[in-house]
């Protein structure tokens, strides 16, 4: 039932509005006593209160006094027919201003007209209450969409940032070349802090670049990785293949007395170089005052760029090693090919010895018998034509003898575009 409270000590109004309750079914409650009206209204839900003019001197004063308290009963004003009164107490907050003398029918409509004020209120109150927790999810929503959009904006320009950084380091063929971008690209990000590119082999950790700091001042600094004391990260890298976080080394027993402290004394992040699932490197990024949350914000950006200096490098010996193996092959194939000729002409001095030789042997053995039985008169043209034969016996003999002597092919141009043997020089 819906709670009506009546401030009266007049006996008939109590009646009238005692009826009305009855009649529409509504919880009467009256009293005389304004400080028991307070408490009322305070510790319990009414929803209609009546107050009669005669036991309230302060109605503005009371409704506000009540409104500060949380109470949201819609207050009816029983008094004197004064308009400027009744216009004042309205502005102030009551729902209805009754003259004395009113009809019950009045009353009653008075009364359930504030009932239905109350409720609509509540309504209006429940909607707005509603509204106002749409517009905060809407608004916390919009603030997350903005920053999501924020973070979408920087995802791309980092992914564009990477995109030339690939583009770039990719065309790339020498290895200080290669040092040279990453550290530009990293210099966008962190170009407050000391950056330092090693590179790794056979367990030799070696400084090969710098930023914010001089080459020549590290270019020397070297980390055993098969030492723990020398380089405590190692097995965090070479076998974790993760990055290593060092906060405030000096209070670290492994890394206080570390070779790379002085030049990070608020702390490092070191990220590895990995490609085919190999370390060839580390990034080094100094933090400032032990803070690691600024790089680690940024770890996407460094992995990308870390993965790909890795792939570079790697690449690049790879390119270096396909040429070592084109060289060596071609030297193979260049030995193969003379082998080729020399297996040749060793098969040619067999075909020279048994082709030239033996007819040339017979050919020197007829001469000799020959100049025996036709020199004995001393025919001087006939000995000279015994002679020029010999001789040229002798250089086909000597011919001979040089191919079966041959070790490699020499040749030399015998004409324009022709090259023959050049026997002297074999």
């Amino acid at each position: 039932m819906i709670p009506v409270l009546l401030l009266s000590d007049e006996i008939s109004e109590i009646k009238v509005v005692s009826e009305i309750c009855k009649k529409n079914n509504l919880m009467f409650i009256f009293v005389s006593d304004l400080i028991q009206f307070k408490n009322i209204l305070i510790k319990e839900k009414i929803v209609v209160a009546i107050l009669n003019s005669k036991l309230l001197n302060s109605p503005i004063e009371t409704i506000d006094d009540l409104r500060s308290k949380g109470c949201n009963t819609s207050f009816i004003y029983i008094g004197d027919k004064e308009f400027d009164r009744a216009r004042a107490l309205l502005r102030s907050g009551f729902y209805d201003y009754l003259p004395i003398g009113y009809l019950e029918s009045e009353f009653e409509e008075s009364i359930m007209g504030a009932i239905d004020n109350v409720y609509t209120f509540e309504k209006i109150k429940g909607l707005s209450e509603d509204l106002e927790k749409t517009n905060k999810s809407l608004l916390r929503k919009t603030e997350e969409l903005e920053k999501e959009k924020k973070n979408l904006n920087e995802h791309i320009r980092t992914l564009k940032t990477i995109q030339k950084f690939v583009k770039e380091i990719s065309l790339r063929r020498n290895l200080d070349e290669i040092v040279d971008i990453t550290l530009k690209y990293l210099s966008e990000k962190f170009h407050d802090r000391i950056i330092v590119l090693t590179l790794i082999d056979d367990f030799k950790e070696t400084v090969f670049g710098t930023y914010n700091i001089s080459y020549d001042t590290l270019k020397n600094l070297t980390f055993d990785l098969k030492d723990l004391k020398d380089a405590p990260w190692a097995n965090t890298l070479l076998e974790q293949k993760v990055p290593v976080y060092v906060e405030n080394p000096l209070e670290d027993d492994w890394y206080r007395d570390s070779k790379v402290t002085p030049y990070f004394p608020y702390g490092f992040a070191k990220f590895p170089l990995i490609s085919r699932n190999k370390v060839s490197g580390t990034i080094t990024i100094s933090l400032k005052t032990g803070d690691k949350s600024e790089i680690a914000q940024h770890e996407s950006y460094i992995f990308f760029i870390s993965e790909h200096t890795a792939i570079a490098i790697d690449n690049l010996k790879l390119h270096e090693e396909l040429l070592k193996s084109i060289e060596n092959l071609k030297k193979t194939q260049q030995q193969l090919i003379e082998h080729e000729k020399v297996s040749t002409l060793a098969k040619l001095a067999v075909s020279v010895n048994h082709e030239i030789n033996n007819p040339l042997c017979s050919i020197s053995l007829n001469v000799e018998l020959l100049k025996r039985n036709f020199l004995k008169d001393n025919n001087e043209q006939l000995k000279k034509i015994f002679e020029a034969l010999e001789k040229n016996i002798e250089k086909i003999s000597e011919i001979t003898n040089k191919i079966n002597n041959m070790k490699k092919i020499v040749t030399k141009e015998y004409l324009p575009g022709i090259e023959m043997i050049d026997l002297e020089n074999n």
